[in-house]
């Protein structure tokens, strides 16, 4: 629960994702209210606002997950819900909210930051309102990577293409999914390599359809992960992320697990027949065992 009771510092935005820029923004937001002795605040939304206002974007973390990296990064996430506010002009959003339920002293936003009705307020705006009210404004510019703003449509991008290298380093972390483990066809136990599967959330940015090598973590231990996004074109049903976990046997029903997407290995592709499939598998497997390998020895 966030102390509204103290003088604030609110960072603003939506921050799906919780991508370097977002970090370093955060990381600032930290920093001001360590200097002026007051607490820092995220101020987000409970849902995108395109979910409201036209068709909803995909996200790259849900709710839950993102509040939780946002209290990972040193600030206390107040989440609204963006219907009941998005009809407020931009000066009675200022005052109502920001001025009178966060208790702003400090505010921080990124340059392309709009609020208030139809998005009709800016950062100059914002200036104004600061000035007049006795707010410190800072206004953040963009962190790049590599001349490229960071951002998070730029993410959704590398998702859907299956670059997972570049997601990683505009992340500062492996880009993953998760859901809960449910009752698959067994099809993958009956050819010698038994799988997880799991349904994926309809709200979350869809990675590339095809192979991928992952790492999950289960009850603290790290494991790699053969994961196939998709439909299986060679035994068709519906479309879903399944796992075989290497050097792993046990039984993970109803449990919400994780997949960090280290690389995409290759597309979907239909087999002539379940034998040629699973000679593909196994190949799959040995390079996402080899991949694990090189990865431990760059940890140490």
């Amino acid at each position: 629960m966030s102390d509204l009771t103290r003088p604030s510092a609110v960072c603003l935005g939506n921050f799906d994702g919780v991508h370097r820029g977002h970090r370093f923004l955060l990381s600032q937001t930290v920093r001001t209210a360590g200097e002026l002795g007051l607490a820092p605040l995220c101020y987000t939304f409970e849902q995108h606002p395109s979910s409201v206002l036209r068709t909803a974007t995909p996200l790259l973390t849900l709710p839950e997950e993102r509040n939780t990296l946002l209290r990972e990064c040193g600030v206390q996430p107040v989440v609204d819900d963006f219907s009941k506010i998005c009809h407020m002009e931009p000066e009675e959003f200022f005052e109502e909210v920001l001025l009178h339920r966060l208790g702003a002293k400090a505010i921080l936003c990124g340059d392309n930051h709009r609020f208030g009705r139809k998005a009709a307020g800016d950062t100059a705006l914002l200036r104004r309102l600061c000035e007049r009210s006795g707010l410190q404004l800072s206004v953040i510019s963009p962190l790049s990577d590599n001349g490229r703003p960071i951002s998070s449509s730029w993410l959704r991008e590398c998702m859907e293409r299956g670059d997972m290298e570049t997601a990683a380093r505009l992340l500062g972390r492996y880009p993953s999914i998760e859901g809960e483990v449910i009752v698959g066809r067994r099809l993958g136990r009956g050819m010698g390599f038994p799988t997880i599967n799991q349904r994926l959330s309809p709200q979350r940015v869809k990675p590339r359809r095809g192979v991928y090598a992952a790492i999950l973590s289960i009850q603290g231990r790290q494991y790699m992960g053969a994961l196939n996004i998709g439909i299986r074109p060679t035994i068709p049903g519906e479309e879903s992320a399944e796992t075989h976990i290497l050097d792993f046997d046990g039984d993970l029903y109803g449990q919400t697990i994780k997949l960090q997407l280290v690389h995409h290995l290759r597309d979907e592709v239909r087999f002539d027949s379940v034998e040629a499939l699973r000679a593909q598998v196994l190949a799959d497997i040995e390079r996402v065992r080899e991949m694990g390998r090189a990865l431990l020895n760059s940890a140490h």
